[in-house]
C-alpha cells in the first residue's frame, strides 16, 4: 500500500492541481513502512491492559508531533512541517515500543493459523478500510467539487465536532475491547455492561453535543479565528451525530469482542458506500446540504448496527433507546444556563471569550446538579471516584 501510494503521488497532485501535495504525500507515505513495527506490541499492551505504558508512549508521540510541527513551522516549512511532525511521532512510537516488554512471546512469523487469522483479520481489515474511506472521502469530494476553501471549512468543522469522539475513542476505546473479551472468556454476560456503558456515556455526550450546537460560533472564533466563522453551521450539523456518540463508541467493540466481525462487514459494505454516495450526490448543492446527507447516512449505519447488536446480546432495542434517553433531562438542565446567556446576548456585553467561559463553567455546575436531581446512575460512580481520590490524597499526605 505504501509503495503504491508513493508511486501515485504525482497523479494525485495533478488531480487536485496542487503541486504541494506531492512532498507531503511522500512524507506521510513513508510512515506506512514503520507502522507495522508498532502495531503488534501496541495490541499486546492493550490486551494486557498496560495503560501505564500506553500512556507514556502516547504522551511521547504527541510531544514529538507538537515539538516538530511548531519548530518546523517557525523555520518556515509550512504545511510540510506538519507532515514531518506526523512522521516523527511514528518513529518515536516505534522506538518506545521496542523498549517495553510484553508478557506474550513474539516469535517468528508462521502460517500455522493462517486460516483463522485471515477469516477474522481479513474481515476486520475490510471494515476498517470502508470506515476510513467514509472518513476521508468527504474532504476528497469537497476538495474536487467545491474547492480548497470549502475543504478548509469542512476540516475545521469536523475537527471541532469530532473532538469528543476522538477523546472517547482514545481514552475509553482501548479499555473496552480487552475488558469485554476477558469477561466473555470467563463466561460472563455482557448485556448489562453494554446498557450501563450507553447510560453513562449518553449523559456526557448529549450535554457536550448540545453545548457545541449552542456555542459553535464563539468556539470557532476562539480556536480558529474570525476567518473561519462560516464553519460554525457545519459544526452544528455534525453535532447531531454526536448526540448518538455512545452507539459509535460501543457498538463496534462489543460486536468485535463477541466475534461477529462479519456483521460489521455487511453493515459497513452497505452504509459505507451510502455515505460516500451522499457526499457525491449532495456536494454540488453546497457543503451544508452534503453535511446533512452524511449525517443521515451515519444515523442509518448506527441504527442497523444497534439492531444487530441487540440481537447478539439478546437486548430489546427499546432498552437501548431508554439508556440513551436517560441522559436527556440532565443535558436539559446543564444546557439551560448557556441557552439563557444566548438569549440575553451575553457575548455582546462582555466579549466572546468571557461569555464562553461563563457558559462552560455554568453548564458544568448545572450538569452536576442535574445528575443529583435526576438521580442518574453516573452520580454514584463519580462519588466512588471522588472518595478514592480523597483517600489517595490523604494517604500521600500521611507519608
Amino acid at each position: 500500500a505504501g509503495a503504491g501510494l508513493w508511486l501515485a503521488t504525482p497523479q494525485i497532485a495533478r488531480l487536485y492541481e496542487q503541486p504541494g501535495l506531492q512532498p507531503v504525500l511522500h512524507i506521510l507515505t513513508a510512515g506506512l513502512f514503520f507502522i507495522p513495527f508498532n502495531s503488534i506490541r501496541l495490541a499486546l499492551l492493550q490486551r494486557e491492559m498496560r495503560f501505564d505504558a500506553l500512556l507514556w508512549i502516547d504522551l511521547a508521540s504527541a510531544l514529538a508531533n507538537a515539538t516538530v510541527s511548531i519548530l518546523l513551522a517557525t523555520l518556515g516549512y509550512g504545511f510540510v512541517g506538519l507532515a514531518w511532525a506526523g512522521f516523527a511521532s511514528i518513529i518515536v512510537t516505534m522506538a518506545l515500543c521496542r523498549c517495553v516488554r510484553v508478557s506474550a512471546p513474539i516469535g517468528r512469523p508462521a502460517f500455522a493459523e493462517w486460516r483463522a487469522v485471515s477469516a477474522f483479520g481479513g474481515a476486520s481489515l475490510l471494515v476498517n478500510l470502508i470506515i476510513r474511506l467514509g472518513t476521508q472521502a468527504p474532504a476528497l469530494i469537497v476538495g474536487k467539487t467545491l474547492g480548497m476553501q470549502a475543504t478548509g471549512l469542512l476540516s475545521r468543522a469536523t475537527s471541532m465536532a469530532d473532538l469528543l469522539q476522538t477523546l472517547a475513542r482514545q481514552s475509553i476505546g482501548p479499555a473496552i475491547l480487552p475488558d469485554i473479551a476477558r469477561k466473555l472468556r470467563e463466561g460472563r454476560d455482557i448485556s448489562d455492561d453494554y446498557l450501563r456503558a450507553i447510560t453513562y456515556a449518553s449523559v456526557v455526550t448529549l450535554t457536550v453535543a448540545g453545548f457545541l450546537m449552542l456555542e459553535a460560533r464563539p468556539l470557532i472564533q476562539l480556536l480558529f479565528g474570525p476567518n473561519w466563522i462560516a464553519a460554525a453551521p457545519l459544526v452544528q450539523i455534525f453535532s447531531v451525530s454526536a448526540l448518538f456518540l455512545p452507539l459509535v463508541i460501543f457498538n463496534a467493540p462489543f460486536l468485535t469482542a463477541t466475534g461477529h466481525i462479519t456483521l460489521q462487514l455487511r453493515t459497513a459494505a452497505l452504509c459505507g458506500p451510502a455515505k460516500v454516495g451522499a457526499w457525491l450526490l449532495a456536494a454540488p448543492y453546497g457543503i451544508a446540504v452534503a453535511a446533512w446527507a452524511a449525517v443521515g447516512a451515519q444515523l442509518l449505519n448506527l441504527t442497523i448496527l444497534s439492531v444487530l447488536l441487540a440481537g447478539v446480546l439478546h437486548i430489546d432495542c427499546r432498552r437501548i433507546a431508554a439508556a440513551l434517553a436517560r441522559g436527556v433531562p440532565v443535558a436539559g438542565i446543564a444546557l439551560a444556563p448557556a441557552a439563557l446567556m444566548q438569549a440575553f446576548d451575553l457575548a455582546a456585553r462582555c466579549g466572546n471569550t468571557a461569555a464562553l467561559l461563563c457558559a462552560g463553567v455554568s453548564c458544568g455546575l448545572a450538569w452536576l446538579i442535574g445528575l443529583c436531581l435526576c438521580r442518574h446512575p453516573l452520580r454514584a460512580e463519580l462519588a466512588i471516584a471522588a472518595s478514592a481520590a480523597h483517600h489517595a490524597w490523604n494517604a500521600r499526605r500521611a507519608r
